[in-house]
Protein backbone atom coordinates (compact mmCIF):
# COMPACT_ATOMS: atom_id res chain seq x y z
CA UNK A 1 0.00 0.00 0.00
CA UNK A 2 1.41 3.40 -1.00
CA UNK A 3 1.08 6.58 1.01
CA UNK A 4 -0.44 9.45 -1.05
CA UNK A 5 2.05 11.87 0.50
CA UNK A 6 5.01 9.58 -0.09
CA UNK A 7 4.78 8.08 -3.61
CA UNK A 8 6.98 5.08 -4.44
CA UNK A 9 7.85 6.10 -8.02
CA UNK A 10 8.81 9.72 -8.69
CA UNK A 11 10.16 11.80 -11.54
CA UNK A 12 12.06 14.97 -10.63
CA UNK A 13 12.41 18.07 -12.81
CA UNK A 14 13.31 21.68 -12.13
CA UNK A 15 9.56 22.30 -11.68
CA UNK A 16 9.16 19.76 -8.90
CA UNK A 17 8.68 16.07 -8.11
CA UNK A 18 5.93 14.09 -9.84
CA UNK A 19 4.16 10.91 -8.80
CA UNK A 20 4.68 8.73 -11.87
CA UNK A 21 1.74 6.47 -11.05
CA UNK A 22 -0.60 9.48 -11.34
CA UNK A 23 0.65 10.29 -14.85
CA UNK A 24 -0.78 8.91 -18.11
CA UNK A 25 0.08 5.43 -19.36
CA UNK A 26 2.22 7.06 -22.08
CA UNK A 27 4.15 9.03 -19.47
CA UNK A 28 4.62 5.90 -17.34
CA UNK A 29 5.92 4.04 -20.40
CA UNK A 30 8.35 6.86 -21.14
CA UNK A 31 9.48 6.85 -17.51
CA UNK A 32 10.22 3.12 -17.72
CA UNK A 33 12.26 3.68 -20.90
CA UNK A 34 14.18 6.49 -19.19
CA UNK A 35 14.95 4.17 -16.26
CA UNK A 36 16.11 1.37 -18.59
CA UNK A 37 18.29 3.74 -20.62
CA UNK A 38 19.78 5.27 -17.47
CA UNK A 39 20.60 1.82 -16.13
CA UNK A 40 22.23 0.85 -19.44
CA UNK A 41 24.30 4.06 -19.46
CA UNK A 42 25.49 3.31 -15.92
CA UNK A 43 26.37 -0.27 -16.88
CA UNK A 44 28.31 0.96 -19.91
CA UNK A 45 30.18 3.52 -17.80
CA UNK A 46 31.25 0.73 -15.44
CA UNK A 47 32.30 -1.40 -18.42
CA UNK A 48 34.30 1.50 -19.88
CA UNK A 49 36.06 1.98 -16.53
CA UNK A 50 37.01 -1.71 -16.50
CA UNK A 51 38.26 -1.56 -20.10
CA UNK A 52 40.24 1.65 -19.45
CA UNK A 53 41.90 -0.06 -16.51
CA UNK A 54 42.68 -3.10 -18.66
CA UNK A 55 44.23 -0.91 -21.37
CA UNK A 56 46.46 0.80 -18.80
CA UNK A 57 47.49 -2.56 -17.39
CA UNK A 58 48.29 -4.03 -20.81
CA UNK A 59 50.23 -0.89 -21.82
CA UNK A 60 52.28 -1.30 -18.66
CA UNK A 61 52.97 -4.94 -19.53
CA UNK A 62 53.83 -3.96 -23.11
CA UNK A 63 56.57 -1.65 -21.83
CA UNK A 64 58.44 -4.71 -20.55
CA UNK A 65 58.60 -6.13 -24.08
CA UNK A 66 59.79 -3.06 -25.99
CA UNK A 67 63.29 -3.30 -27.43
CA UNK A 68 65.55 -0.73 -29.06
CA UNK A 69 65.86 -2.80 -32.24
CA UNK A 70 62.06 -2.54 -32.76
CA UNK A 71 62.12 1.25 -32.36
CA UNK A 72 61.39 3.14 -35.61
CA UNK A 73 61.42 6.79 -36.57
CA UNK A 74 58.15 8.59 -36.00
CA UNK A 75 57.82 9.49 -39.70
CA UNK A 76 57.20 5.84 -40.55
CA UNK A 77 53.65 4.54 -40.58
CA UNK A 78 52.68 1.00 -39.74
CA UNK A 79 49.35 -0.57 -40.68
CA UNK A 80 48.71 -2.01 -37.23
CA UNK A 81 49.83 0.90 -35.12
CA UNK A 82 48.23 1.62 -31.78
CA UNK A 83 49.26 4.60 -29.72
CA UNK A 84 49.77 4.05 -26.03
CA UNK A 85 47.11 5.77 -23.93
CA UNK A 86 47.93 7.17 -20.53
Amino acid sequence: MTDENNPQVTYKTENGVYDVLKLSQDAQGLFNIIVECTNEVNNLRRRIAVLDSAVQNFNGQMQEHLTDDALIEEDSEEEASVEEES
